[in-house]
């Protein structure tokens, strides 16, 4: 064992905790006169080294080398999906087509995709990544630089106020690591691409100590929010609705700044006028395609009143009995961000007893309150079980927020929880910075991600579409009804051929109102639970103008005695598919038959 200069300078019989508390301290000092002899954009670089580097080791150690045939995340439904949004706006941009119509899936019609989880800013940014490297390639890039961009910004946001380093850096990690970023890594590209609501919080902070000029201040955060519309529209309405509620909690205790802070406001609100301005190419297309009502039930996707303190199994340390109390939860796992656990809830003790007499510190505490009674959704659940009614039932149908997830709220209160941490550390006093470092440090590591709980499964795209095998057997931009062993794989069957096929269906979270309520529009599978009749599956066919059915081996037993039962013949095996067609050209069954 080597023993520390600092321990081993001491005379024999010195008490040996004030020689370890010494040395400690002396440890200490060190690290933050290192961090403070940086230059400011030195200090930035570094912070964004280290969270890239954590990014790649945490989320893509086991399959780095495997970034273009294994998926980062879970690879399961919804990632598919971005893959294949990635792809298309690709096409989309080499074909000089609009990127926000696909008239390649539900033919005839094809279908607007303003509603849908589309992340045009994602695929703009990843076209080199995926020009060389492939969609799958580009989508687990566009991950990693998410993790590693949300640590940042809020590094930045920590650092303006603290301007400590190592406190900076506790903060970014809270936030990168925290619940909601965790499981919305899981394959979630459109939510984990949040950096931009840091990036503003960091921008407001600068115009309000008057380092940014009112012109570089509007532009700044135009640039800002128009990334964040085209990398999710769910989370540029989420943000917008509490960025008011920050506002406005922010003008009761602002005091005397409160004219700068209103002056600041019709700045920021000027940047929201631009950025719709830009964006009413997507703005009219979603206004021509509204879905008939809220996509989700938001009682049923909100968190637990004990989602807060029980953690769940997407956290490395999650003890049996969270595992059976957890069970209870509506919430997703992967989905529900609301865990904080026990030693950040004693931070933000912490945070209101020592700094009770600053005036941000209520502000703050405040909004980590509304927004967590927010995320609790209209109804309070307490182990799944209904209780009573809450706030949010007055605004979930509200025009901005009504498709939005209380769930995913969380990811707000995150933000204020990892200033909090910096804060209170950046303010420590010699003698207890080490305790205060170590609720934070406890509080990270009950934060850990459960890496095990991610497969990080492999591309499965038959050998019929990967070998190009497909252009022997089905024509250019044929419409083919896909019936994939899982939900989604239709969409990268048709990514894989350049999509020069068209789909008859596709996995696109939400679906053109014309086709809401008929039976065969969320597709059929290996997995599928509901049948369907011949009559239905002949009708649906014709009208949808298919002439191919391709069938995976791992769904070919199942379904095909109802595809021989509307005229379908298999012409061609292999390549891990089937294809068939129909014998008389016209899809029928006995209650169709002319």
């Amino acid at each position: 064992m080597t023993i520390p200069p600092e321990v081993a300078a001491h005379e024999p019989g010195t008490d040996t905790a004030v020689v370890i508390d010494e040395a400690r301290d002396n440890l200490l000092d060190r690290l933050r006169a290192w961090g403070r002899g940086l230059p400011g954009w030195a200090r930035g670089l570094v912070a964004f080294l280290l969270y890239l580097v954590a990014a790649i080791v945490i989320w893509a150690g086991p399959i780095i080398t495997q970034l273009r045939v294994r998926y980062v995340g879970s690879g399961r439904t919804d990632a598919k999906f971005f893959q294949w949004a990635v792809g298309w706006v690709h096409w989309a941009l080499t074909h000089h087509v609009d990127p926000l119509y696909m008239p390649k899936i539900f033919t005839p019609d094809g279908m607007s995709l303003a509603w849908t989880t589309f992340i045009p800013g994602g695929g703009l940014v990843m076209f080199p990544v995926e020009s060389l490297f492939g969609s799958l390639a580009a989508v687990n890039v566009l991950l990693l630089l998410a993790s590693a961009l949300a640590c940042w910004a809020v590094y930045l946001v920590c650092h303006r106020l603290t301007h400590a380093f190592w406190p900076s850096i506790a903060g970014g990690y809270l936030f990168g690591y925290s619940e909601y970023m965790a499981g919305q890594l899981h394959g979630h590209v459109n939510l984990v691409l949040i950096f931009p609501v840091p990036i503003a919080v960091y921008l407001v902070i600068r115009r309000l100590e008057g380092s940014l000029g009112r012109l570089t201040f509007v532009v700044l955060m135009t640039l800002s929010l128009t990334g964040l519309f085209l990398f999710s529209t769910e989370v540029f309405a989420t943000a917008a609705f509490f960025g008011v509620i920050a506002f406005l909690i922010a003008l009761i205790s602002a005091g005397q700044d409160r004219g700068r802070l209103f002056g600041v406001g019709v700045l920021t609100t000027l940047a929201y006028g631009i950025t719709f301005v830009l964006m009413t190419p997507y703005l009219v297309s979603a206004v021509k395609n509204p879905p008939e009502s809220a996509i989700r039930d938001a009682s049923q996707v909100s968190v637990d009143l004990l989602s807060f303190v029980v953690p769940r199994g997407s956290v490395l340390i999650s003890p049996g009995f969270a595992t059976d109390v957890s069970a209870h939860f509506l919430a997703h796992t992967i989905e529900d961000a609301g865990y904080v656990s026990v030693a950040l809830l004693f931070l933000l003790v912490g945070f209101a007893i020592t700094e009770r007499r600053r005036k941000g510190t209520w502000g703050l505490l405040a909004f980590v309150a509304v927004v967590s009674i927010a995320a609790l959704g209209p109804v309070l659940h307490v182990m799944g079980r209904p209780s009573v009614s809450l706030p949010w039932k007055l605004v979930e149908h509200a025009p901005l927020i009504q498709n939005a997830t209380p769930d995913r709220f969380p990811a707000y209160s995150a933000l204020a929880i990892a200033v909090i941490g910096a804060l209170w550390l950046a303010r420590a006093p010699s003698r207890t910075a080490v305790y205060r470092w170590g609720v934070v440090g406890l509080g990270a590591v009950l934060l850990f991600p459960n890496l095990g709980a991610i497969p990080h499964l492999p591309q499965t795209v038959p050998l019929f579409f990967s070998s190009g095998e497909y252009r022997n057997v089905l024509r250019a931009d044929e419409v083919v009804f896909a019936i994939p062993k899982d939900k989604g794989e239709e969409l990268t069957w048709q990514e894989a051929t350049d999509y020069s096929i068209q789909l008859a269906q596709g996995h696109m979270g939400v679906l053109p109102d014309r086709y809401a309520h008929e039976p065969l529009s969320t597709g059929l599978n290996a997995r599928s639970v509901a049948g369907v009749s011949p009559a239905t599956l002949a009708a649906w066919l014709q009208e949808r103008q298919v002439t191919a059915i391709v069938v995976a081996d791992a769904a070919q037993q199942r379904f095909a005695p109802l595809i021989r039962s509307v005229g379908g013949a298999s012409v061609y095996e292999g390549g891990g598919v089937s294809v068939w067609r129909s014998t008389q050209g016209v899809w029928t069954s006995d209650r169709t038959a002319p």
